[in-house]
This record gives structure tokens, sequence and C-alpha cells, in this order.
């Protein structure tokens, strides 16, 4: 048998590109005891169990579900050292980067979290870039984030990118090769600056029940793949409340646990451990069972209404949406403890 060299020998030349271009330049490859000769210390972590400096974290939920909240309350806990949510923090400078709030609406947000926290005061550990209006794209906040550290002469611990949205350069959300070099230049960011960057992102549109956590994201698959911490946060079936979610690159993965948003703070639950994830039909039923209690409030205990009279105030309080779904109700109603028919009319159950 003829062995792998001699048949190498044989093959033409590959046509390699004009070898003069990478005359001096290393290859930058080295062999893997070189690679494992120098130890590296592990690099602080930010949040722990979850996030290194120098690697990048996505926290993502629905729209408007409270994710600048949850952004500037983990900038704060990271300025002054303090638990997030279910992690220590590591204390160290913060750069929140905010391009969506009007001035006084961050001015505000700020101060109302500071007041629920307990601080004594404005972190001085906290750097706030209010970016609003303007086109930038994460080798433009590299760049700033740069000059910062030199006019201060210190290193950010973490960077807050609230939301990856507004600095993708006007690259298609959804095309994988477009966003992986925005991956890229957030890479470039981390390693930079040596600070964890943590991106807040949006689910996409509908329920997110029936997709494993770290795909809800909207968009490209990149953000499912790239980020070093995948956290989501997903709504359950009682309203403002949430589950948390996190896969991580580093570190064994957290447990899932529950959080209640109460304006303005997010707070662990655990009684809402065992509860489902809200779904389109739990979501319909709640909304039934709502119409449903204001169709009894229609009704009186000493004056009965005929069906025809009770679906007319139905219609007149805007609860009524087609025959069909009356019929349903009334049913329903029927058997309801808080409703009573005699001779053709309902009345309202006394208590």
């Amino acid at each position: 048998m003829r062995s792998p060299l001699d048949l190498l020998t044989e093959i033409e030349d590959p046509k390699l590109p004009d070898e003069s271009q990478y005359i001096g330049e290393p290859s930058g490859i080295v062999s893997l005891q070189e690679f494992m000769a120098r130890k590296v210390p592990e690099p602080p972590q930010i949040l722990f169990g979850v996030l290194r400096a120098g690697q990048v974290g996505i926290i993502a939920s629905g729209s408007k579900a409270g994710k600048t909240w949850l952004m500037q309350s983990l900038g704060l806990a990271v300025a002054t050292g303090r638990m997030w949510l279910a992690w220590k923090t590591m204390p160290g400078r913060v750069l929140y980067i905010d391009p969506e709030l009007p001035h006084y609406d961050g001015q505000s947000r700020i101060q109302k979290l500071i007041d629920a926290l307990g601080l004594p005061s404005v972190p001085a550990n906290m750097d706030y870039w209010r970016v609003k209006g303007k086109r930038l794209s994460i080798a433009d906040i590299e760049r700033k984030v740069a000059l910062r550290m030199k006019e201060t002469g210190e290193p950010f611990a973490l960077i807050l990118v609230d939301s990856i949205y507004c600095f993708g350069d006007g690259r298609d959300e959804n095309d994988n090769s477009a966003q992986a070099v925005t991956m890229q230049e957030l890479y470039s960011l981390s390693e930079m600056s040596g600070a964890a960057v943590m991106l807040a992102h949006h689910f996409s549109k509908g329920f997110q029940n029936g997709k494993h956590h770290i795909d809800r994201m909207s968009g490209a698959g990149v953000f499912a793949r790239a980020p070093d911490a995948i956290m989501s946060v997903t709504e359950l079936e009682e309203e403002g409340c949430y589950r948390v979610e996190t896969t991580v690159r580093s570190f064994a993965r957290p447990r899932d646990f529950s959080v209640r948003w109460e304006y303005p703070l997010w707070t662990i639950d655990e009684s809402l451990d065992g509860m489902a994830l809200k779904t389109p039909q739990n979501a319909q039923t709640k909304k039934a069972d709502a119409r449903r209690d204001q169709l009894v409030g229609l009704l009186q205990a000493d004056r009965g209404l005929t069906n025809a009279e009770w679906e007319a105030k139905a219609k007149n309080a805007l609860l009524w949406t087609s025959e069909r779904t009356w019929t349903n109700d009334v049913i329903r109603l029927k058997t309801d403890p808080r409703v009573r028919e005699k001779d053709g009319r309902y009345y309202r159950a006394e208590a």
C-alpha cells in the first residue's frame, strides 16, 4: 500500500497565491504544546456562573416586556456589587448604552431604580451613553469605548447594549452572514475592552412555548449560536410573570427560575415555578373567562333579563363577538353558580 506522503508528492502544484505577499507575516498558528505552555488565569466572572469578562451574552424577551428595566438593574447591580436576580456580581465599572429613551425617561428610570433598590446615591462606577437618533455600528461603539477608557484611565467590567437591533449598521437581521459580522464586531469590542458585553434582543412574534428557549429570538440563527450566554425571559400564564432560562458556554447550565415584574423591579418568585408558559389556548381561555365575568355583571338580582335582553346589553357593552360565541357563553353561564335562571329569565344569584 502506498503511503499518503507518496500520493501527496504526485499531486500537481495546488496553485497557492503568490507567496511573496506572505513573506515576513507570521501565521499565528502554534503547536498545542506552545498553546498550553503559558497558563492563562481565569478572567473575572462578572455574572457568576454565567458570563466572564471578555465574553458576549444576550438577554431576550418579548417586545415591551421590560427588558430595559432589567438591563439597567443589571448595570446598577454590577456597579455596586449587588446580587442580580439569582446571581452574584463582580463589582466593576459599567457602561450602559441607550439608543431608545428620551433624556427625561432615561434619568427618571434610573432614579426610580436607585430608589427602589435602596441605593444611597447615584453610583460613581457607572457611565451612561445616550445615543438616541444617532446611527452607530458596533465598530463605532468600540472606538468610543476606547476613547472613554483613555479619558478615565479605568477599564469597563460590563458593557450593556440595549438593544442590538439599533446597531446593526443596516444589515438584514435575518441574514446569518450579515449578523455573523455583527457578532464578530461584538467579539472585537469585548476583546479590546476586556469587558463582558451583554446585549438586549427581542423574541419573534407570537407565543414561544413550543420552542427551545435559545430559538425564541427574532432574526438570524447566529443569535442562538454565537453568544457565550443566552438568557430568555418568557411570559407565563399569569400576567407580569416570566420564566428565566439560561444556556452558557463556560459553566454548568444554571437552573431555571421564575420572576415577577412589579414596577420598577424584577424579583424572583418561587411560587411561580410550576406555572406553564403562556400559550394561545390559555390566553384565549383567560380572555373568555374575563368576558363571562363581565356578562354576569350585566345581570341584576331582582330583575331578570330574557336571553334577547341580555344579548342586547352585551352588544351595548361591546362584549358580544358572534352568535356562536354568545350561545356558548350562555350555555357555560347557565351552570355558573353566580347565575340563576327562572321562567326564561336570567338573574344574578345573590351571595
